[in-house]
């Protein structure tokens, strides 16, 4: 029965402390990239980032990320142990870390770790500084004393100091607790035995164990905290020689164990435990619990806590055994948070719809998922209204519309009906419902009502709007808005115009006494028409000015001019839908929205936007659910649950949290220290001067303010000096972008801002150099200069070579064409001479033909007369060359094709010249097939062309002429070989020019003619005559390819 009734009280307690002065914690877990949920120690360092020890490494948190340091057998400049028992800054920055297995140091310069060379192996729990700078720590529970300035340790063995399960720093000495009850002091200023020594059990209920887990020293009590493993919290006042059960069990009944204790301010105290933490204020001399609730997500994350550290904005952090990090900060506790718990007195749903008070005290709350709520504002006690068919309960659960009448709730539902409710029975007294009939409600969708100065009450559905009529209790449409809109709000201004917002139509109006009305819309090309077609929300502020909320934003109506001035919520991305609007008593506008809530001040056109990080249950609001009590306080309904605050407790931020560059990525890899390739050689937080090459010209940076309130709420501004004069400013992002910058020199600068824009607070500036390419460094532009010098010469040089050939070439060509025109010219003189002479010739060939047959009887008239026929015979045979020669250069030497049999022919021309090669001594040898070989060809041409080539082998033959004749698939070939003097190779073609003749030869006699006409003749027949200088060195061989066939 005792059992029950304890677990009755802890529940009623839990209920007290959920609805009394709120604690909201955040929750960081292995999911936000914590390395372990079992966080065993905690710290703030003098920069400001977060450090958490956990079983499983050690954790970094500048507010958005951690940076784990875990052990890495590869590197020694690692921590060699990942249980982490206890964290201390020393003054020089360097974070000392105690693990199981010995002390290791971290020197934020580098991010690396060195191990402390003393106790190492051992179980590090406490370590502390005094003011002299002397550290001290326990190793293996024993005493330790190391002094920084002479590099000593000294070790408390002998004086008996082991067994210490706890330090505390006083400015008098070293306290100690003891794991068999003792609490001591050790003298700075006496010797060493010099010690206080207490017993904080003497007087206390037996203990199973006497452990002093925890202490803290309060200096200005000159007071003793104390923390026991089974007693809970004492308090040891030195003065009086005496100590004082504080808080011995948990609200069980069970015993309590103390991990940590902090001092949050001059009255208050935290102690983290196994049961969750207990929050003691010395001045009421009373604890206030606070435990994890399984379905608060605002709790504490778990019950057994181990750590408890203050950051320098008072927020308080609690590391826990199984989950994680809480943090806790009273800007949190500016939005009281109603949602639904189950097992504990709540909201009855999530979606929270329209708020009403009543003449009561009572706030009614409907939700569109889980019916009414009444809520007392004395006890924080809910009380639900659903329906359960029965017929004084509601016809829905679905609630849009409320108004309170005296005693009596109107409650409009989704669909179901319009209900009456009873105020103090809490009953439904009557319902509506849609009918045919003129008296009746068009529609069972009951959006809203309004409340008219005259009494009346205004219902707004689906299907038009309606007038209750009271002593009739029927309903009668309201002529002056058409009926088949859907109407969304109904307000009636200090004028006495009343205000229609619609679903998708615009706003209509119109004035019962003037008769006056009309429609608002949105139209595209106008900026001072409605933002949007859908109503909202619509209000009158204390200075009688009309706001308008729509799905598209907030704008106020000008009653002069009859139009709206829009407003724009810049620090809400990509706009807002606007939910509800309501005015504080300092005339500011707080706006409710789908991305969360604003506070607007219409004088200035200032914002502030509140977010999740803020505190809210949810970003997103829900439609005609804003409410202002009498005091003052504003409650707005999400989909999330229903928040309250008081708008004159909202302090402005006074914390300027310092901004650090914590990242460096080049090509999205994050920059390692004194790595391979990697420019930077210590932390990039304490870098000032950043070198790169030019092949790392894209990287980002990532930056953070070390606010912990709300650092998804802070905002950035940043710059590049050297690429862009402006600030860019950031909302939602903490990283900066920059991609193939040019070589050369810059500076990143950043810094946070204000709600207002305004950057605050010191900025973060790295220098950055981005070197050039090799190819585009200054000794690369040197070299560029001497091989631009040394192209220009060359070109100049060429330039001046290309002259000079270019004017050789023209002098060689007007040689030429002199040559040319010489040439033209001797062939016409020497055709002209052959055309004169062969006339004459001929007519003396015939008498002298006669003459040499009679001049037999005369020899020495013969002789001569043979010398005269041969000289005849020869100047008609150059004649004829000539002017065959003559043909065949203006193609006029006409072929006619004969087949004929080549190797007969060749054995009569062989036969021919034999008579004369054997008068010359000159070994004749033929080499000719002893079958017919036949070819088309031109007999008489054939026959110049052979004779020609046989002539000038007998002229410069020595010794030997060799005559071939062959065939192949497409040619006959016939070579014609003299061992005469060789001829060069450079005159291979020169040889068969018009009047060319070797030099030196007393034997070369001619016109030069035979090989030019020869050549001619063959290429005429599409065949060729050249020399082959290479086949035989010893002699000349002249080659004619003929075609076999005319094709």
């Amino acid at each position: 029965m005792r059992r029950i009734l304890r677990i009755v009280w802890f529940f009623l307690l839990c209920y007290q402390q959920t609805f009394s002065q709120p604690y909201y914690f955040k929750h960081y877990q292995v999911e936000g990239g914590l390395s372990n949920n079992a966080v065993i120690c905690s710290m703030q360092d003098s920069k400001g980032f977060m450090w958490f020890g956990t079983r499983d490494g050690l954790n970094r948190f500048d507010g958005y990320s951690f940076k784990v340091f875990r052990r890495d057998a590869r590197d020694s400049l690692q921590i060699g142990n990942n249980y982490i028992h206890s964290l201390f800054e020393d003054s020089s920055g360097n974070i000392w870390v105690g693990t199981d297995l010995g002390i290791y140091i971290y020197d934020p310069l580098t991010e690396s770790f060195s191990p402390f060379e003393y106790n190492r192996e051992q179980e590090i729990l406490n370590i502390c500084v005094d003011d002299e700078g002397n550290v001290w720590y326990t190793a293996n529970f024993l005493l330790i004393k190391y002094d920084p300035q002479t590099k000593e340790v000294k070790s408390y063995e002998k004086e008996g100091l082991n067994g210490i399960e706890s330090l505390a720093v006083s400015k008098e000495g070293l306290w100690m607790g003891f794991w068999d009850g003792r609490v001591e002091r050790l003298d700075f200023n006496g010797k060493d035995r010099d010690r206080l020594s207490y017993n904080v059990f003497t007087h206390s209920s037996p203990a199973r164990a006497k452990s002093v887990s925890s202490l803290l020293w309060d200096e200005q009590k000159n007071k003793l905290w104390i923390g026991t493993s089974k007693q809970g919290v004492k308090v040891l006042y030195v003065d009086k020689y005496d100590y004082e059960d504080l808080l011995m069990q948990n609200d069980l009944g069970e015993e309590l164990f103390i991990r940590d204790i902090l001092q949050v301010s001059d009255q208050e105290y935290w102690f983290a435990s196994e049961s969750g933490v207990y929050i003691y204020d010395d001045r009421q001399k009373k604890f206030r619990h606070l435990s994890k609730q399984d379905n608060n997500q605002w709790s504490l994350s778990d019950n057994a806590n181990y750590t408890l550290c203050r950051d320098k904005e008072g927020g308080v952090w609690v590391g826990s055994w199984f989950g994680g990090v809480s943090y806790y900060h009273k800007q949190h506790t500016f939005f009281e948070k109603f949602f639904p718990m189950k097992g504990y007195p709540s909201l009855s749903a999530s979606a929270v719809r329209e708020i009403v008070n009543d003449e009561q005290g009572f706030l009614w709350i409907g939700t569109e998922n889980g019916g009414l709520n009444r809520f007392s504002l004395d006890n924080y006690q809910f009380d639900h209204f659903t329906n359960v068919n029965d017929r004084t309960d509601l016809s829905g659960k679905n609630i849009h519309g409320l108004l309170v009448t005296g005693d009596t709730l109107w409650v409009g539902t989704f669909h179901q009906g319009l209900n009456l409710l009873h105020i103090p029975t809490g009953k439904v007294i009557r319902q509506f419902y849609a009918a045919d009939t003129p008296d009746s409600l068009g529609s069972n969708f009951i959006y809203t009502f309004l409340r008219l100065r005259s009494g009346d009450i205004l219902v707004a559905t689906d299907r038009g709007a309606y007038r209750y009529q009271k002593k009739s209790g029927t309903f009668e449409r309201i002529e002056e808005l058409p009926d088949y809109i859907f109407y969304t709000y109904l307000f009636e201004d200090s004028q006495g115009t009343i205000w229609a917002g619609t679903w998708r139509d615009g706003l209509y109006y119109y004035h019962p006494r003037t008769q006056k009305k009309g429609l608002y819309k949105y139209t595209s090309h106008d900026l001072q028409s409605l933002p949007s077609n859908r109503i909202t929300y619509i209000t009158e502020d204390s200075d009688g000015r009309v706001w308008i909320a729509t799905e598209e934003g907030l704008c106020k109506f000008d009653r002069l001019t009859a139009r709206f001035q829009r407003y724009h919520f810049n620090r809400l991305s990509n706009g807002a839908l606007v939910c509800a609007v309501l005015e504080d008593d300092d005339k500011q506008l707080w706006v409710s929205t789908s991305k969360g809530l604003v506070k607007f001040d219409p004088e200035k056109g200032t914002t502030q936007v509140f977010k999740m990080a803020n505190g809210l249950l949810s970003d997103q609001f829900n439609y005609n659910s804003a409410y202002k009590d009498v005091d003052g306080k504003l409650y707005f309904g999400t989909v999330k649950g229903l928040i309250r605050f008081d708008p004159k407790s909202l302090r402005e931020r006074t914390f300027v949290p310092p901004v650090y560059i914590t990242g460096f990525q080049v090509y999205n890899h994050e920059l390692e220290i004194s790595g391979e390739d990697s420019p930077l050689h210590k932390s990039i937080t304490f870098t000032d001067t950043l070198t790169l090459k030019y092949d790392q010209s894209s990287f980002s940076i990532d930056f953070a303010a070390l606010s912990f309130t709300s650092p998804e709420m802070t905002e950035y501004a940043y710059k590049m000096e050297g690429l862009d004069p402006d600030w860019t400013y950031l909302q939602t992002n903490r990283k900066a972008y920059f991609t193939e910058l040019a070589p050369g020199n810059y500076t990143f600068k950043v810094s946070t801002i204000d709600s207002k824009g305004t950057r605050m607070g010191k900025e973060a500036v790295l220098l950055i150099q981005i070197l050039p390419p090799i190819w585009a460094s200054i000794p690369a532009y040197i070299l560029y200069v001497a091989l631009t010098l040394l192209l220009i010469y060359y070109i100049v040089t060429f330039y001046h070579k290309q002259l000079k050939e270019r004017n050789r070439r023209k002098l060689e060509q007007l040689a030429h064409r002199k040559e040319e025109e010489m040439y033209r010219s001797k062939i016409e003189f020497f055709t002209q001479v052959a055309h004169e002479i062969r006339t004459p010739l001929t007519l003396i060939r015939g008498p002298m033909e006669k003459i040499i047959k009679q001049a037999d009887e005369v020899p020495v008239i013969r002789k001569n007369l043979l010398i005269m026929e041969k000289n005849t015979e020869r100047l008609l045979q150059l004649s004829g060359q000539l002017l065959d020669f003559r043909k065949t250069e203006e193609q006029g030497f006409i072929l006619r094709y004969q087949k004929i049999d080549v190797a007969a022919f060749m054995k009569e021309q062989v036969e021919r010249v034999r008579p004369t090669a054997e008068q010359q001594q000159i070994k004749l040898k033929a080499r000719l097939p002893n079958i017919s070989l036949w070819g088309v060809v031109d007999l008489d041409a054939l026959e110049k062309i052979i004779g020609n080539l046989l002539n000038n082998a007998l002229k410069y033959a020595a010794q030997k002429i060799q005559i071939e004749l062959s065939e192949d698939t497409a040619f006959i070939c016939v070579k014609v070989a003299s061992d005469g003097e060789k001829i060069p190779g450079h005159l291979r073609e020169k040889i068969f020019k018009p009047f060319y003749r070797l030099q030196g030869n007393k034997r070369s006699v001619g016109a030069g003619l035979g090989l030019a006409l020869a050549r001619s003749l063959a290429e005429l027949h599409r065949g060729s005559l050249s020399l082959d200088a290479e086949t035989d060195e010893n002699f000349n061989i002249f080659v004619l390819k003929l075609p076999v066939n005319r094709k």
